[in-house]
């Protein structure tokens, strides 16, 4: 989600890491400045007062022999950035150079209304830049709007502005050194989380600023699938009151294919599946049990199914087992449902689990099964349901060795239907005839 280069051929090459990165920084510190080459360079021949006129002065040095000490920059003191902000300036540096910054939050505390509203328009284009490098600026910028709802609007309104900057926690400045991006990223990512984390806890007073939290998370910075959306979905549950959080499941329930079908977010539909009640919590178990199948197929959404069987309620771990068994064949032999399938029985702490898996292999037509045998996954979720059976449920899982047994030879000296029979021969030897 970064700026595009003006060399693609930089982007793709990947960042040094481990000694050599090390040794990289290591020579990058040691690196002498230009300064320190031009000072330490002898001059060339016939152009002393050339090298001579590039080598800084000092200002003792230059007071003395008369000449004009060179410019320096002076952040200017408390006073002139006050007067500043009250003439109308929004100079952006009043906010991000570290020594007027650190003024201006001095003047916030003071509880002047005009530089308050000065240091807000400073602060809105900016707003993003503020919450990673001056941390210490928003948070007194937000501590002063405490309890003013319009002035707390224009903050969320310039934080949720549908570019999706917000939730780039990993966005960098154009000039930074690729080999520290990657290490910034972490120190920018934890500032910003925080720094929105505390914004939630002071607006959770006022019911219509939540609102308009929530929906610019939600609808302009799409939370749900983002990185980071996880930590900031879990605080809002945590401050933000429940009635406050029912447009999170409405938007949950409207996109929650797309949810499920990202990399993070079947993990924000876990937490609202956990946080649920009531209407909410029945309405989110109907469309997962109605699009089970579907989502047990998926690359990440069966990543969900899985944390489901695991943690979630025994009813509705009962009866999602329900609904994959009603499909056992096909999400058997599909490379992610067969980890749904194997859950089922292996992690829901129940032997009912198991006993449906088993049964419903059991009454499966003689094709079918063969087909589940034949598996290039399937074969692996039989032989684990072969094997959990017989130490917990030896009758059923015995009957369903001999079914297997009894399926034509062309099937059985398949290449995964051997290794199927490798267990059944392991595990339930036949009997010698009496």
């Amino acid at each position: 989600g970064g700026a595009a280069s003006s060399n693609p051929a930089a982007d793709l090459s990947p960042p040094p890491r481990g000694a050599a990165r090390r040794s990289l920084l290591v020579a990058t510190a040691a690196a002498p400045s230009c300064s320190d080459l031009v000072a330490a360079a002898p001059p060339a021949a016939g152009a002393r007062s050339s090298a001579a006129a590039h080598v800084p002065v000092p200002a003792a040095s230059a007071r003395a022999s008369g000449a004009a000490a060179p410019h320096m920059f002076q952040a200017p003191p408390q006073e002139e950035v006050r007067a500043r902000l009250l003439r109308g300036s929004t100079e952006q540096y009043l906010v991000m150079s570290p020594v007027s910054s650190a003024h201006v939050v001095g003047l916030l505390a003071e509880g002047d209304a005009t530089v308050r509203r000065r240091v807000i328009a400073c602060v809105r284009p900016i707003v993003h830049r503020v919450m990673t490098n001056r941390y210490p600026v928003f948070l007194a910028l937000l501590h002063a709007c405490n309890g003013r709802v319009n002035e707390l609007k224009d903050i969320i309104g310039a934080m949720c502005n549908g570019k999706g900057f917000l939730m780039q926690f990993d966005g960098k400045e154009d000039h930074n050194p690729k080999v520290l991006r990657f290490t910034y990223s972490v120190v920018e990512t934890k500032r910003k989380i925080k720094a929105l984390k505390e914004l939630i806890r002071v607006v959770a007073w006022n019911r219509p600023l939540c609102k308009t939290l929530v929906h610019g998370l939600l609808r302009k910075e799409r939370l749900m699938v983002e990185r980071e959306g996880l930590a900031v979905l879990r605080h809002c549950f945590t401050m933000l009151p429940y009635e406050d959080c029912s447009m999170i499941f409405k938007d949950t329930l409207g996109a929650i294919d797309e949810i499920l079908s990202s990399q993070f977010g079947w993990r924000c539909v876990a937490v609202c599946l956990e946080n649920a009640r009531n209407g909410e919590l029945k309405d989110l178990e109907a469309t997962i049990l109605t699009r089970t199948s579907a989502f047990a197929k998926g690359r990440w959404s069966s990543y969900f199914l899985q944390h489901v069987l695991r943690y979630g309620s025994e009813q509705f771990k009962a009866r999602i087992v329900e609904r994959v068994a009603k499909d056992i064949v096909e999400l058997s032999v599909d490379k992610f449902g067969c980890y749904v399938v194997e859950d089922c029985f292996l992690s829901t702490g129940s032997l009912a689990g198991l006993q449906r898996v088993l049964d419903a292999f059991l009454d499966l037509h003689d094709d079918d099964l063969a087909v589940a045998v034949k598996g290039w996954y399937s074969n692996y979720a039989i032989q684990k349901l072969l094997a959990a059976g017989k130490d917990h449920l030896p009758v059923r899982a015995t009957e369903l060795a001999r079914r297997i047994e009894a399926l034509p030879e062309v099937v059985r000296k398949h290449e995964f239907a051997k290794l199927v029979m490798e267990i059944i021969n392991k595990l339930f030897p036949a009997q010698p005839i009496q």
